[in-house]
């Protein structure tokens, strides 16, 4: 097929870094449900507790997976969709079970890579908003393409990668540079 076929748009761009990222998601600027994929776990752990009404969801074979995200990523699997709530666990037992938590409002799921395959969202579930932390088009698209409709935002996100010091000339971290050079305006469309 020598067309590339585009299904779903997002009716706005928004281009920002991490350090302010928590301001657009938690100032209500944004509305409705939020998919945030970070970089790594460190970064989802950080946005969350910047973003209320936020919960993590990492990979099972993650060390820092736990009981409580099983019941969102079953939920997520059987419903294409985002629950309604999640277990926020204020204290935990040796075994890392839950002992005292609060049921509330999910708004934000932030996630890492792991979410960008495997899983498909329906119209119906909320979404409004993307979020990206990796600038490059294949993890965007990969991102973007979980939700099987048009979304509201994407918003695409420069995120430091200590990785990018040992190798500049990485796609990633050229892509990033591109970003950062679409970002301070200095006519770069390549990016774009």
């Amino acid at each position: 097929n020598k067309d590339i076929l585009v299904n779903y748009r997002a009716k706005q761009l928004r281009c920002t870094n991490f350090n302010t990222l928590h301001f657009l998601l938690a100032n209500g600027e944004i509305q409705g449900k939020t998919i945030v994929m970070c970089y790594s776990v460190k970064d989802c752990y950080t946005l969350k507790k910047l973003v209320p009404n936020s919960f993590v969801l990492v990979s099972k074979s993650n060390s820092n997976y736990m009981p409580e995200m099983e019941e969102v990523r079953n939920y997520i699997i059987e419903n294409e969709s985002l629950p309604d709530t999640y277990m926020e666990v204020t204290e935990r037992d040796n075994n890392k079970r839950p002992i005292k938590f609060e049921r509330r409002k999910l708004n934000v799921l932030i996630s890492t890579s792991t979410l960008r395959e495997g899983i498909n969202l329906r119209k119906g579930s909320g979404i409004k908003n993307i979020v990206v932390c990796f600038t490059d088009e294949l993890h965007i698209s990969q991102c973007v393409g979980r939700c099987r409709f048009n979304i509201e935002n994407l918003i695409v996100v420069d995120t430091y990668i200590r990785t990018d010091n040992y190798n500049p000339k990485s796609y990633l971290a050229e892509q990033r540079q591109l970003f950062k050079d679409y970002m301070e305006n200095r006519s770069n469309t390549r990016w774009f």
